[in-house]
C-alpha cells in the first residue's frame, strides 16, 4: 500500500480522521492502477489555507493569489507532495454545490495525476485528466453532490 503523509496545517479543524484515510486509500488506489506500488511508495499530502498556499504560488508559479492545489513532483521513492488550499476548497465546494470532501477528493486526485505526468493545457489532455479524475472518483464512490 501507498504510503501518504498527511500535512494539516490548518488546525485539524476542517480535515477528519475518516477523511484523511478516504484520502490515503484514494491516492493508494489511483497510484497502483497508474504505475503499480512497486516503483512508488510515498506521496506528501498537505493542507493549508489561502495565505500560505498564495506565498507557494508566488514563489514557484509566479502567481500572487491563491490556488486550490498544487503538486510538486519528485523521483523515485517519493512520487511528490500534493498541496491543498482547504479554505479555497470550501469556497469551490459551495460554488459547485457538493460537499467539502467531494471538492477536497477531486483536488487530491488532480494533483496526484500532475505527479504522475497528466497534464490539462491542451483540449485532448483536460479530456484525458477529466476522465481519469472522473473514473477514480466514481470508483471510489466519491459522487457530486
Amino acid at each position: 500500500m501507498l504510503k501518504v503523509k498527511i500535512n494539516d496545517m490548518t488546525g485539524g479543524e476542517l480535515i477528519s480522521e475518516d477523511l484523511k484515510k478516504q484520502l490515503a486509500d484514494l491516492a493508494s488506489m489511483a497510484v497502483e492502477e497508474e504505475v503499480g506500488l512497486e516503483e512508488v511508495r510515498e506521496v506528501s499530502l498537505t493542507f493549508m489555507d489561502n495565505e500560505s498556499i498564495q506565498d507557494l504560488n508566488v514563489r514557484y508559479r509566479d502567481k500572487d493569489e491563491p490556488t486550490d492545489v498544487l503538486a510538486f513532483p519528485m523521483e523515485g521513492y517519493l512520487l511528490g507532495e500534493i498541496i491543498v488550499s482547504l479554505e479555497q476548497a470550501g469556497k469551490q465546494a459551495e460554488e459547485f454545490s457538493h460537499s467539502l470532501e467531494r471538492e477536497v477528493g477531486f483536488l487530491v486526485v488532480h494533483g496526484l495525476l500532475h505527479l504522475l505526468g497528466y497534464e490539462h493545457r491542451e483540449k485532448s489532455d483536460r479530456a484525458r485528466m477529466k476522465e481519469k479524475e472522473d473514473k477514480y472518483l466514481q470508483e471510489f464512490e466519491v459522487f457530486r453532490r
